[in-house]
């Protein structure tokens, strides 16, 4: 407020203004009443959250990590409430946090021993001591979080799923399951005409320690021994009968025996992906003495490989014959963890569908679903039923082609692992 400059009105039309020094000074007081109705307001507005105990006292064990997403979804996505624990001003929430971090013990947050007597609950919100009455490594949970529950980890009595699995795995609503019965039917008929659409990308290449051809990227440098699929020409694939121009697809696994150096190959199959007719199928002699065939894994035993002549160079070059035609197109190869044949071949090829990254596994990433567990899911088939006597490599290529017209009319137009790339997605 100015100061005044002298006025004819009347003084008792006026408030009398306070006097300090000579000096008019302004009544705040309306302005802080405001203030306070503003910040009341606001700390009104603020979330509140409130373990509900009688809910939890109801349970059978500890909260999951299915209710931590669930009140991640509920504050995030509108989703219903849960009922362990109450919310207020949920839309005042602008972000969430969630952190995992493995390794934290209750000692290292000063927390009292869980309850073990009969009367007491053992599920029940645990305060956390402030850090002026504790002695705990990590101050910031102290001074901000005021309570620690106890949480069930994901699993059964023998194995312990992934935390994040569970964590991203949330219930799908009806729209959700229609749209992806939609994008799943659409999948289905650009399959028919073009299997391309699976191929992995240069990243998931890399991200999957994928051995990339130099014309691809400058990441992977090749030892010595290591071949690349040439790089077809452009031009002269434009030149062949349209029919010709569309990359040809094999099946391949390869297996491996323990040298001096390390594992080697010691048997690749190739199948064409159309016809299931073995293209390539070859013991291979490797470079140093076996120390161990492990047979039950490789199916490979000291008979089979006897007679073995054909070395590692050799089948590099047979198999680069397959992959990459003359004035032909690249061909695309479908394995499962791709990335390990390649390396027991020693080649770096550019066009690779991998089943193993196709799925997820149940328990999420970074674990990958096994061949015979798709198989029997998708296919409905068991393979690798040997035991001791191991994989055999074929069967686990046929595995991952569409396998000839043995089932019924109505099964015979979606086969094998095909079959189920189209339900994945």
């Amino acid at each position: 407020m100015k100061r005044s400059q002298g006025s004819s009105s009347p003084p008792s039309l006026h408030k009398k203004p306070k006097v300090v020094d000579s000096e008019w000074t302004r009544v705040d007081r309306r302005k802080a009443k405001k203030a306070r109705k503003v910040e009341a307001k606001h700390d009104a507005m603020l979330p509140r959250f409130m373990y509900v105990n009688s809910d939890i006292v109801k349970r059978k064990d500890a909260l999951h990590i299915d209710d931590v997403r669930d009140l991640v979804l509920h504050i995030i996505a509108d989703a219903p409430p849960p009922n362990w624990v109450k919310l207020e001003n949920a839309r005042s929430v602008q972000k969430v946090v969630a952190l995992l971090i493995p390794g934290i013990l209750p000692d290292d947050l000063a927390l009292p021993p869980l309850p073990t007597s009969a009367t007491a609950n053992p599920n029940l919100p645990i305060a956390i001591p402030l850090q002026n009455d504790s002695h705990t490594p990590f101050p910031f949970i102290a001074s901000t979080f005021s309570h620690a529950c106890p949480t069930r980890a994901p699993g059964d009595q023998t194995r312990m799923y992934s935390v994040l699995g569970s964590f991203f795995q949330g219930p799908v609503s009806g729209e959700e399951k229609k749209r992806r019965i939609e994008a799943r039917i659409a999948s289905e008929r650009a399959f028919d005409k073009d299997p391309s659409l699976y191929l992995l990308s240069l990243q998931q290449m890399v991200e999957n320690d994928y051995p990339i051809p130099s014309y691809m990227a400058d990441v992977f440098e090749k030892p010595q021994g290591w071949v690349e699929t040439p790089q077809a020409i452009t031009e002269s694939v434009l030149l062949l009968p349209h029919e010709k121009q569309r990359s040809r697809i094999y099946a391949v696994d390869c297996e491996m025996c323990l040298t001096e150096d390390g594992k080697e190959l010691t048997r690749v199959c190739v199948i064409d992906y159309e016809s299931g007719i073995v293209v390539y199928d070859k013991f291979v002699k490797p470079p140093k003495p076996v120390i161990d065939y492990l047979t039950k894994w490789s199916g490979i035993t000291e008979a089979s490989l006897a007679t073995a002549t054909t070395t590692l160079a050799q089948v590099q070059s047979q198999v680069l014959a397959i992959l990459a035609p003359k004035g032909g197109p690249t061909s695309i190869l479908v394995g499962h963890s791709l990335e390990s044949d390649l390396r027991a071949l020693r080649i770096c090829h550019p066009l690779c569908i991998d089943t193993a990254l196709a799925y997820h596994h149940p328990r999420g990433r970074p674990l990958k679903p096994g061949l015979a567990w798709l198989t029997k899911k998708w296919c409905h088939r068991e393979i690798q039923t040997r035991g001791e006597g191991g994989h055999d490599p074929e069967e686990d290529a046929r595995a991952l082609y569409r396998p000839p017209s043995t089932q019924s009319p109505k099964r015979d137009r979606i086969r094998g692992i095909q079959d189920g790339l189209r339900k994945h997605l």
